[in-house]
C-alpha cells in the first residue's frame, strides 16, 4: 500500500517516465508502461491491501530489518522504511 501511495505522491514525475516508456524500449516495457498509465491516471490512494492490484504492479519485494525494497514491473524501485 505505501508503495502504490508513493507513487501516486509523485504521479506527474511517473507518468513523464511511463510516457516515455510507451515510445521506446522493447514491447514489454511499452505494455507495462501503458498498464501502469491506466492504473495511475485516476487513482486515490489505497487503504487496505488489494492483492489483484499487487499482482499488476508488483514484481517482487525485499526485505530487511529495516526497510523494505520494492521493485515494480515497470523497473521501478523504492525504499520503503519498516514500523
Amino acid at each position: 500500500m505505501s508503495a502504490f501511495n508513493s507513487v501516486i505522491k509523485s504521479r506527474d514525475s511517473f507518468m513523464s517516465k511511463w510516457k516515455r516508456q510507451t515510445q521506446e524500449g522493447d514491447v514489454l516495457s511499452r505494455v507495462t508502461a501503458r498498464r501502469f498509465i491506466d492504473i495511475f491516471k485516476a487513482a486515490e490512494p489505497v487503504v487496505n491491501f488489494d492483492a489483484a492490484l499487487y499482482f499488476k504492479l508488483v514484481e517482487k519485494v525485499v526485505v530487511f530489518k529495516d526497510r523494505l525494497v520494492v521493485n515494480l514491473l515497470d523497473g521501478s524501485e523504492m525504499e520503503l522504511e519498516t514500523e
